[in-house]
C-alpha cells in the first residue's frame, strides 16, 4: 500500500528512534534512561545482531582475545530493563523529516518525536580498480566481515591493506604476528611489513 506523504496514522509512534546498531545509539539510548527520559526508546539496526563496538574487530577479535560475545555494548537483560527496543535485522530506508516519519523495510513505519541518525559509515568499494572484485578482497566494516576476514587470515601468507583509519592500522598490526608478509598503503603513503 502507498502512503501519502502526511498519512501518519498507519505510522507507529515512538518518541525517540534511533537509527543505526552500532556505539552512538545504544550509548544515546543507555544516556536518555539514565538522564530520566520517559517514553518509547526504539533502535532500528539493520545487523541482526545487539549494538557492538566496531573498533575490537581489526584488533582484539582478528587476534582471538576478544569474543563475539564481548562486543556487545550491552546485554539483552540491558536493554529490556531499561525498555529499550532494538529491532535488529530492520534497515531504515526512508526519512521524511516533515512528518517526523521513518519507513522501514520490515518494521513499517515510525513517526517519531526526536530522531537520531547514527548508520556510520561504509568502505569504498574497489570496483574501479582493475580486479577489484576477485575473490579474496575483504572489506571490515561488520562483524560478518571480520568473521570473514579472520577465516581468511587463517591461510593467507601475504596481506595488503588499504585505508586510511584505525581499522587499517589494527588490521595491519595484528596481521604481522603470525608470520605474514605484509603492505600498508594510505593515499599514496606505501610501508612494508
Amino acid at each position: 500500500m502507498n502512503k501519502k506523504a502526511g498519512n501518519t496514522t498507519s505510522a507507529r509512534h515512538v518518541d525517540f528512534l534511533l537509527v543505526g546498531g552500532g556505539p552512538a545509539s545504544a550509548t544515546a539510548a543507555d544516556t536518555l534512561r539514565a538522564e530520566g527520559a520517559a517514553g518509547t526508546i526504539v533502535i532500528v539496526a539493520a545487523e541482526p545482531q545487539l549494538p557492538y563496538c566496531r573498533p575490537p574487530l581489526s584488533k582484539q577479535f582478528l587476534l582471538g582475545t576478544q569474543t563475539r560475545d564481548q562486543l556487545d555494548i550491552f546485554n539483552e537483560s540491558d536493554y529490556r530493563q531499561n525498555q529499550i527496543e532494538i529491532l535488529s535485522g530492520v534497515r531504515a530506508l526512508a526519512v521524511e523529516p516533515g512528518d517526523q516519519i521513518v519507513r522501514t523495510d520490515k518494521a513499517g513505519s515510525f513517526h517519531y518525536n526526536k530522531l537520531l541518525i547514527a548508520t556510520g559509515s561504509r568502505p569504498r568499494p574497489l570496483k574501479s580498480i582493475e580486479g577489484g572484485d576477485l575473490p579474496g578482497i575483504y572489506y571490515l566494516r561488520s562483524l560478518p566481515d571480520a568473521v570473514a576476514l579472520k577465516d581468511a587470515a587463517q591461510t593467507a601468507r601475504r596481506a595488503i591493506v588499504l585505508g586510511g583509519s584505525f581499522y587499517r592500522d589494527g588490521v595491519g598490526v595484528n596481521t604481522y604476528p603470525k608470520g605474514y608478509r605484509g603492505n600498508l598503503d594510505y593515499q599514496g603513503r606505501h610501508a612494508d611489513g
